[in-house]
């Protein structure tokens, strides 16, 4: 229902995410459904070992998931309504070489459940 975009390395929410946020938190009270959150990461993380990479990406795409469901659930939606995951890079919407593609890959997708 929403993708949130986060810069490289963060999991700080801007002004318009939370404005996104809150919009789906309002869907979510009055149709009394569940949320899924699954937060991504890019395939870059500079000279990292291959099992240092896994873990940082991991952690990355974990924190952005959890600063957005601690988001929704400051907006309302009950937590026991909320499942985060947390996917690193395992699936990857686009070519890293390509301008967008770094960008692209770092999004969390909020899902409503019905």
């Amino acid at each position: 229902v929403a993708t949130i975009q986060f810069n490289r390395s963060s999991a700080n929410l801007s002004a318009r995410d939370r404005q996104i946020i809150a919009t789906v938190a309002s869907a979510q009270r009055s149709d009394d459904t569940n949320v899924l959150i699954v937060g991504h990461a890019s395939s870059r993380t500079r000279q990292l070992s291959k099992a240092r990479h896994e873990v940082v990406n991991f952690q990355v795409s974990f924190k952005r998931a959890n600063a957005v469901a601690q988001a929704l659930i400051q907006s309302g939606v009950p937590s026991n309504r909320v499942t985060v995951e947390a996917v690193s890079d395992d699936q990857q919407a686009y070519l890293e070489s390509k301008p967008n593609g770094q960008p692209g890959n770092r999004p969390t997708d909020i899902f409503i459940l019905r």
